[in-house]
């Protein structure tokens, strides 16, 4: 049945967009992504590479790229680039210690292989259910400041399990690109 259902959603798609997702490790991005699809998780393990999705939402088709949150993957991020008109950004808004410095590195280098400005960033501050960072924390975590020009941002905080801001996340992503 949800093969026939994927099937006649495509028929109706008006755009496809490559979007990549980035985060630290323990973030939920992996969570995030099979919710999106409608998989259920059983396990959690450390993203080794990358997943790769389809994910149809308003009429438009996302090619999720998920990087795992790992150093020696993060080094790699910068390569999976070329045709991404979107780029997501996964938090662990209750542990936002981890790796400052090392991450917005990471942001700035996604960033600089991508053509476009204005590029739609979405940040999802998740694991809201654990400790609900402010915005400003979240901005200045990310170090939005330094590239604030050459984006349209939002943040949004989500918890997969509840499945809180995830639709309000594929929402303003599909809105870019109606």
């Amino acid at each position: 049945m949800g093969q026939i259902q994927d099937k006649i959603s495509r028929i109706n798609i008006k755009k496809r967009v490559k979007v990549f997702m980035a985060g630290n490790p323990s973030s939920g991005r992996t969570t995030i992504l099979y919710k999106w699809k409608n998989q259920k998780i059983d396990f959690y393990i450390p993203t080794p590479g990358f997943n790769v999705e389809r994910i149809v939402h308003n009429q438009i088709e996302f090619e999720m790229w998920e990087g795992g949150g790992g150093q020696i993957i993060r080094n790699m991020w910068a390569d999976q680039m070329q045709g991404v008109e979107a780029l997501i950004v996964v938090l662990d808004s209750s542990d936002l210690n981890q790796d400052q410095q090392y991450f917005q590195e990471q942001v700035q280098k996604l960033l600089a292989r991508l053509p476009q400005k204005n590029l739609p960033f979405l940040i999802l501050a998740n694991k809201k259910d654990k400790y609900l960072a402010s915005l400003q924390e979240i901005e200045q975590y990310v170090g939005i400041e330094k590239f604030k020009s050459q984006i349209q941002y939002k943040i949004i905080y989500t918890n997969p399990f509840t499945g809180e801001g995830l639709t309000d996340a594929l929402d303003w992503l599909a809105q870019k690109f109606i």
